[in-house]
């Protein structure tokens, strides 16, 4: 949460209530390493020996976010890059963790927008040259912080509005499947370690559409998936992310794969605001979600919590046509605009979902 800006003063409650809640730590560049320590010792601090939990999102794969330009990395697809992504980014991480005091739980996000992309965007250069990459990253991550006491990792998943085609439900599991039976053979420790996956990291798809289609003016029809009915929009009946996260239970039964979920809630608030589904670049509109709860939802008693990954207020990208890594996703009709960078803050963003906030953020 930033501190040094100006606050529309009639959200200052709102603000204050934002503060108190948890959100993620992102290390998507070498030098963030930096962060992990003094979060770590603010964590023992404040904890007074009580287990607390921290969470992290791994996030510097070589030839990072291969189907969009806003997040590239900063390591290349290339032998080089890898033998970086594990030297000078996985292992002082490790390094890092190994120091937390033992009450300190570490929750860790893998690697948002890679394994998807495998699935989906094979048919791009870029995807296709760092696909072997996200696999030996991945595997590799997974096998170094499996050794950490009290881990607990979730692969990311992206969310019902990419791989909520019965098509995508069913392809993903060969790839998850292939990356964590590599990661066991590395090091045995990962099958416990790995507890499940995340969805919705850094996107909008709601928690529950409540008969929203996805996308401004749409219309839901009926369908089915695996016997059971679902309202679904063009084929698709992931159409919020605790149904998507209902049929991914119902595709993974059977198979080696975990089925704990979280869902990332920081952003998801409202239903309906896209003038396309696969439109992600700071969705005008959109409000904060759920506030961040463990076994939220008793009718999904497989979902471990909500949990805010996206910090709100961090920009997806730029809207500046002009600038290094723009992508035409951050110039659309329904993204805010006057965007900075990715990861950098935007201000009239964050005013935008505390003011959106769905549930209304309560006690102002």
């Amino acid at each position: 949460m930033q501190s040094s800006v100006a606050i529309d003063s009639s959200l200052s409650c709102a603000v204050g209530k934002l503060s108190s809640a948890g959100q993620s730590i992102w290390l998507d560049t070498m030098a963030a390493i930096s962060l992990v320590a003094p979060a770590l010792a603010q964590a023992s601090t404040i904890s007074a020996g009580a287990p607390i939990i921290i969470q992290f999102v791994i996030y510097d794969l070589p030839g990072r976010d291969c189907a969009a330009l806003a997040s590239n990395g900063e390591l290349p697809a290339t032998d080089a890059g890898i033998a970086t992504y594990k030297s000078d980014y996985i292992d002082p991480i490790v390094s890092n963790f190994t120091l937390k005091a033992s009450n300190i739980r570490l929750v860790l996000i893998i690697e948002p927008d890679s394994l998807p992309n495998i699935l989906t965007n094979s048919n791009l250069a870029t995807c296709a040259t760092a696909a072997p990459y996200y696999r030996e990253g991945i595997e590799y991550a997974l096998s170094q912080f499996a050794n950490i006491p009290n881990v607990y990792m979730y692969l990311d998943i992206a969310h019902g509005g990419w791989l909520g085609w019965p098509s995508n439900l069913v392809g993903i599991v060969p790839i998850m499947q292939s990356v964590i039976t590599a990661a066991v053979a590395l090091n045995p420790a990962v099958s416990a370690a790995v507890r499940g996956f995340a969805t919705n990291v850094a996107n909008y798809s709601p928690t529950h559409a409540n008969g929203v289609a996805p996308v401004i003016g749409g219309t839901l029809s009926p369908g089915t998936y695996d016997g059971v009915t679902y309202e679904e929009y063009e084929g698709n009946p992931a159409i919020d992310e605790t149904t998507y996260v209902q049929l991914l239970t119902i595709t993974f039964n059977g198979t080696n794969l975990p089925t704990n979920f979280v869902i990332d809630t920081s952003r998801n608030g409202r239903a309906g605001i896209r003038d396309a589904w696969g439109d992600w670049c700071n969705v005008n509109g959109s409000g904060i979600g759920y506030f961040p709860q463990v076994s939220p939802d008793s009718t999904t008693p497989n979902l471990d919590a909500y949990t805010w990954i996206k910090p709100a207020g961090d920009s997806d990208g730029t809207s500046n046509t002009t600038a290094p890594r723009y992508d035409a996703h951050c110039g659309l009709a329904d993204s805010l605009q006057n965007a900075p960078q990715a990861g950098q803050w935007f201000h009239a963003e964050f005013d935008m979902l505390v003011k959106n906030a769905n549930p209304a953020i309560v006690g102002c």
